[in-house]
């Protein structure tokens, strides 16, 4: 399981339980508010796109002479 999928469930749990009445798991804000700033973290450290481009020598050279 990846580190968002965990920070997503955790979220998930949390705003259920600040939502809800019966609370059996003590949630602060400040709780929720890390989470919030973990997620986008690591959000921010996966790389979005990668662009690779091959170039060949030889046909290079060759279009040269």
């Amino acid at each position: 399981m990846r580190q968002t999928d965990v920070v997503n469930k955790l979220l998930e749990k949390m705003e259920q339980k600040l939502t809800g009445e019966n609370s059996e798991m003590k949630v602060t804000l400040a709780d929720y508010i890390r989470l919030i700033q973990l997620k986008k973290e690591i959000e921010d450290e996966e790389p979005k796109e990668i662009r690779v481009t091959w170039v060949d020598r030889e046909s290079e050279s060759s279009s040269e002479n």
